[in-house]
């Protein structure tokens, strides 16, 4: 099965409190789209059913209060006579683990989703069919579904560093991670991931950045201290987010340069840079490769709190709080080549908790009744949300 090539700039939107009504003609709106009971993320590009506020209040008033541990997992609540899971064990620092996957009967069964309540994080690396990035324990590790392995993906001993120096060594306040937060290029060639193993050395909590090259397994540390994920750009460049700056470093050179001296919110969809550098202002796009930037002109705009981008679409989807004092949100929808923009405020008693491209005509936005831990997931088709 081909993978759908999804790029989201940023991780799941924290929910906040949120005030306010709609339009009659909103709601209108909200009517037209396919609505699902729950929260549904995408994994693989499939919708797939994850565990929301329901389902994890249900776990914690399982809490048996002598043992402390809950008698229902969030496994338990997601079986279904059509679910089935898969086991691929390995050995890791000496001891057999297990780990557990979701499959679907509609699927091919090489095709592994997350299972709810396990203690590991599951990517699919694009256009290598059937293999997934792990982070489990503070480190990386190869999953081959075809071959049923769970291989180590990083180097156990590079340069200086070696990965027993940090199992036995203890730091007060401090624990050192080998490798956590990978991100994967759209082309599946390399993966950036964080690591504090440099903490055991010189003791520099902040850590480093490393690149993990696929398939030739080259790898190497590019920069120290921490940092925000922003995207990959061409030629080897990545952006991020330091402070207030906006960077980007060269990976095989090493050198870094300041792109933008202040933003407070940055999305990458190459070669366009999208920032706000001020709440309240209008969005800037940057052509890092003309080095020419333009305001995009989007009425309504206030704090914009995410920009989600699809990678085969010119359409952006901004989350954005018009006002600062109140706390209404709302949907814009713009198209970065035409300047057409669109706009969907939350539905009635209900705010916005999760949104994700389905493909370049639809998204899923995910809401939840404000005041209960009562959510549910919209299959929204961009040609049905009015014009601004």
């Amino acid at each position: 099965m081909k993978k759908k090539r999804l790029w989201l700039a940023i991780s799941a939107l924290a929910v906040i409190a949120v005030l306010g009504g709609v339009t009659l003609a909103d709601q209108e709106v909200w009517s037209k789209f396919e609505k699902n009971q729950g929260v549904i993320h995408l994994e693989n590009g499939i919708p797939i059913q994850v565990a929301g506020e329901k389902e994890k209040h249900e776990v914690v008033r399982s809490i048996d209060p002598i043992t402390g541990n809950p008698t229902t997992t969030l496994s338990e609540l997601f079986w279904d006579s059509n679910s089935k899971t898969r086991t691929i064990g390995s050995v890791i620092n000496g001891e057999h683990i297990e780990f557990e996957f979701r499959i679907t009967s509609d699927q091919d069964e090489n095709l592994l989703f997350s299972l709810p309540g396990q203690n590991y994080h599951l990517t699919s690396i694009p256009n290598i069919t059937n293999q997934y990035i792990l982070q489990y324990n503070s480190n990386l590790y190869l999953v081959d579904s075809k071959n049923s392995t769970v291989d180590p993906l990083l180097k156990e001993e590079i340069g200086k560093y070696n990965i027993k120096d940090l199992e036995n060594e203890t730091l007060i306040d401090f624990y050192p991670e080998w490798a956590t937060s990978p991100y994967i290029a759209l082309d599946g060639s390399k993966i950036i991931f964080h690591s504090t193993r440099n903490a055991v050395y010189d003791g520099n909590g902040n850590g480093e950045m490393w690149v993990k090259y696929l398939p030739d397994g080259e790898e190497f540390p590019v920069m120290e201290g921490n940092y925000t994920f922003i995207g990959f750009g061409s030629n080897e460049d990545v952006y991020y987010q330091r402070e207030d700056r906006i960077e980007r470093i060269h990976l095989l050179t090493k050198k870094s340069e300041v792109v933008i001296d202040f933003s407070l919110y940055a999305a990458l969809q190459d070669p366009y840079l999208i920032y706000q550098s001020e709440y309240n202002k209008p969005l800037d796009l940057l052509d890092t490769k003309t080095n020419t930037v333009k305001p995009l002109l989007i009425n309504g705009i206030g704090v914009v709190e995410s920009i989600w981008i699809y990678a085969e679409s010119p359409w952006i989807i901004i989350i954005n709080q018009p006002d600062r004092t109140e706390s209404l949100r709302n949907l814009i929808l713009y198209n970065i080549e035409t300047g057409q923009t669109k706009q969907l405020d939350e539905p009635q008693d209900k705010s916005f908790t999760y949104v994700e491209w389905l493909n370049n005509e639809q998204f899923i936005v995910s809401v939840i009744k404000r005041g209960t831990d009562q959510e549910e997931t919209y299959v929204v088709n961009l040609k049905d949300v009015k014009h601004q």
